[in-house]
């Protein structure tokens, strides 16, 4: 009921940790022969099914354009933005002032991917690192939401490409995590679990 979002195919959602929330960010829609990326966040609400503009940025602002996830501690949205002329890649959404950049650690060159960790204050980054030698190595961090501090978990293989998307297996429990590689037989997708 309400207002709708527009109809957009390749947008990014993340449950609110009440349950009775879902959030759909950006994506694209299409109208005649141009294809148009939309930067606006929605609410849905669960019990009532109705939906809720909750922001929508000026044309110039800098907003995320990858996965969103939702922080538990602070009540609020965090953001991938993956273009390539991001000068910050972690946004959190903030009521009343918009999309604001959240400070990475400078062995983290930018942040590709979120997943959120159910029930806990723990949300896993997959970052490109600033490694002179290498410096598209992918890493995994930790960002302690209620400290506010990160802790490096690991490299992902060297062969791992972009993009890397990350989601939380209910039946395993664990971090799944998902990267086309390069291998001898050619371009291939693999996956890893992290427990």
């Amino acid at each position: 009921t309400g207002s709708l979002p527009p109809h957009r195919s390749d947008a990014h959602s993340a449950h609110a940790d009440d349950k009775n929330h879902w959030f759909l960010h950006g994506g694209w829609t299409q109208t005649d022969d141009n294809s148009t990326l939309l930067y606006d966040t929605w609410r849905f609400d669960l019990a009532n099914q109705s939906w809720q503009l909750v922001y929508q940025p000026d044309p110039d602002e800098a907003t995320p354009t990858g996965p969103i996830a939702w922080d538990p501690i602070t009540h609020r949205l965090l953001g991938v933005d993956r273009s390539p002329t991001a000068t910050h890649s972690l946004w959190a959404l903030v009521d009343g002032t918009g999309w604001i950049p959240v400070e990475l650690p400078a062995s983290i060159g930018s942040a590709e991917s979120l997943i959120a960790v159910p029930d806990s204050d723990m949300l896993l980054v997959i970052a490109t690192g600033t490694s002179p030698a290498n410096p598209q190595l992918r890493s995994i961090w930790t960002y302690d939401l209620s400290e506010s501090t990160w802790s490096p978990l690991g490299p992902l293989p060297s062969s791992t490409l972009s993009p890397v998307l990350g989601g939380w297996d209910m039946g395993r429990q664990e971090a799944l995590i998902a990267a086309p590689i390069t291998s001898d037989a050619g371009p291939a997708i693999q996956l890893w679990w992290l427990d």
